[in-house]
């Protein structure tokens, strides 16, 4: 149930409350406990106040005014735990009871079984995707390695060009002496 249902039912049973004859309806009484019960979360308080709703009794005593004084308490006792309910409900939402995911339907025994062989299962790919992944990285590395051992054996190396300085530059075709070794170390 959706909130704003749920706060139009308290609603309703809050203004039914003032319609009650003076002695009292208990049916009215355990049907508005039932209903609004499935409402609140249990053990809370609003919850017990609700729950016990179903089991208060009326006290009808005669006074002067032809109205029982414990009749009226137990009007604006009914109102204050059914506003307390309204309040829960619109701070918190209605209560909706938690829903077991798949594992709940499975036996201890088969989660004892299984957990280890699917952890295991999944170290195994994992290690295998990884080893996978490191022979292709270690192919293309060598692939690349043999395309550029080809690619430097082609190269040639070409000398640095050299001025010949042994050449005449005056102009008398005559070449530059060289000193000789001998004279250079007297």
């Amino acid at each position: 149930m959706n909130k704003r249902k749920a706060l139009r039912l308290i609603r309703e049973r809050i203004a039914q409350v003032d319609g009650l004859p003076e002695n009292g309806d208990n049916e009215w009484q355990a049907r508005t406990a039932s209903s609004i019960s499935h409402l609140l979360r249990p053990g809370s308080v609003e919850y017990d106040r609700v729950v016990e709703l179903a089991n208060d009794a009326w006290y009808y005593h005669d006074t002067n005014e032809g109205k029982s004084i414990a009749t009226l308490r137990h009007r604006s006792s009914l109102k204050n735990r059914l506003l307390r309910a309204e309040e829960y409900v619109t701070h918190f939402g209605p209560h909706a009871e938690p829903k077991p995911n798949f594992l709940a339907k499975v036996p201890d025994v088969w989660l004892g079984i299984l957990t280890p062989l699917i952890i295991g299962g999944l170290c195994t790919l994992s290690y295998g995707a990884g080893v996978r992944s490191a022979n292709v990285d270690s192919i293309e590395l060598e692939r690349e390695n043999r395309e550029l051992r080809d690619t430097v054996m082609y190269l040639r190396v070409i000398p640095p060009h050299k001025e010949n300085t042994d050449q005449d530059t005056s102009g008398t075709g005559k070449g530059v002496e060289q000193p000789d070794s001998q004279s250079v170390r007297k």
